[in-house]
């Protein structure tokens, strides 16, 4: 593969004089390995939504440029292509998918997350609570005295403001807000904030922060969206590829709920709805499956929902759509896999299975044979 990639960039720097391609990471494809590569950069094309000729002629234009990018590459260096969430860049995503049926194509995860949060927070309820919440942070901030009296207090940490505009933000402020909660109880109720009664902002403060049914539901948000965010730092993270966690932290966050709930449909159901709605139409993909089951933090886990048959059906349907030489071998090694036989029983492979980057284990597998 990699001999295969150096040649391909060769011949394009040949041919176009000098080829550089700009990623996260700052550096160029020509240092790249081969297991490097991992996204291709997007296209300098305006992603607006567009409808009609003229959004199809826009997919077909960041089309015809990645096809370029995959050529130069070389399409059998390329697994999956990750686009933005906007319909032309979508459109290209299956367009280029359809020229090259062993590529997949899905959109952007960290961004369809934030696009969970934001449905989510745009909820009645939710939004009266952040709303809440914002009115006690904002007037904390705007009064000296009382941020002076609350930073003599020991385990004081500062509030966060909420954001308009970064739907992730509002959660994480609204969490930083119910751990400082005993603090701006003591605050109300002490004799020095007698003085902020004589407004009507600093009783509807107190009215707030003393409120119980106001800190219980931020309490159940928090919960919440706390396994969405872990995820979503987890996918918008360039320490590790994500795409073995995807599958696993969408059934972490569906189950979670549900059991916040105690499994009570009329309770859970809206937040599920909400998030099914995402997940089906934009990442629910048989490589985020495959992945999943590949992962040995997650396939030497008796509790682990990779065990189900329909992930197993999403490994074959990938195995299929690669085309892959030797299916028998591979058939052979995904059962050496599951069972742990080989260099996949070896005591420091199974002390690191939930730790290491996944694929090693198949890497030293192979450096073994």
């Amino acid at each position: 593969m990699e001999d295969s990639l150096n040649e391909n960039v060769k011949k394009a720097k040949e041919k176009k004089g000098i080829f550089e391609i700009g990623n996260p990471l700052g550096r160029s494809v020509a240092g790249f390995e081969g297991d490097d590569i991992q996204e291709i950069p997007h296209p300098k094309t305006k992603a607006t939504q567009t409808s009609g000729n003229k959004g199809k002629r826009k997919a077909h234009g960041i089309e015809s440029y990645m096809t370029e990018i995959v050529e130069i590459v070389g399409s059998s260096n390329v697994v999956h292509m990750v686009t933005d969430n906007a319909s032309n860049y979508k459109a290209a995503g299956r367009l280029l998918s359809e020229k090259y049926p062993t590529i997949s194509w899905s959109p952007c995860a960290a961004h369809c997350l934030n696009l969970i949060m934001k449905d989510i927070g745009e909820m009645t309820h939710v939004k009266d609570v952040i709303t809440l919440a914002s009115r006690v942070t904002v007037y904390v901030h705007n009064r000296k005295w009382i941020l002076s009296w609350l930073r003599k207090r020991p385990g004081w940490r500062e509030i966060i403001r909420p954001a308009e505009t970064r739907f992730g933000t509002n959660f994480i402020a609204l969490k930083n807000l119910h751990d400082l909660k005993q603090h701006l109880e003591a605050l109300v109720t002490s004799s020095a904030y007698k003085r902020e009664l004589k407004n009507e902002k600093g009783k509807e403060v107190k009215q707030i922060v003393v409120d119980g049914k106001f800190w219980n539901n931020c309490l159940i948000i928090v919960r919440i969206m706390g396994p969405i965010m872990r995820l979503l730092r987890i996918c918008d993270s360039d320490e590790k590829p994500s795409l073995g966690y995807v599958y696993e932290g969408m059934w972490r966050v569906v189950n979670g709920i549900k059991e916040l709930f105690k499994n009570k449909k009329k309770f859970y159901g809206p937040y599920i709805d909400i998030i099914d709605r995402r997940w089906d139409n934009m990442l629910k993909k048989d490589l985020h499956a495959a992945a999943f089951w590949l992962n040995p933090a997650f396939q030497y886990d008796k509790d682990s929902a990779c065990h189900m048959p329909e992930i197993m059906k999403s490994v074959l349907e990938v195995m299929q759509k690669l085309k892959m030489d030797g299916l028998q071998y591979m058939m052979d090694e995904i059962s050496m896999f599951r069972s742990k036989d080989q260099s996949f029983g070896f005591e420091f492979a199974q002390n690191t299975h939930k730790t290491a980057r996944p694929g090693m284990p198949t890497l030293i597998s192979h450096s073994l044979c």
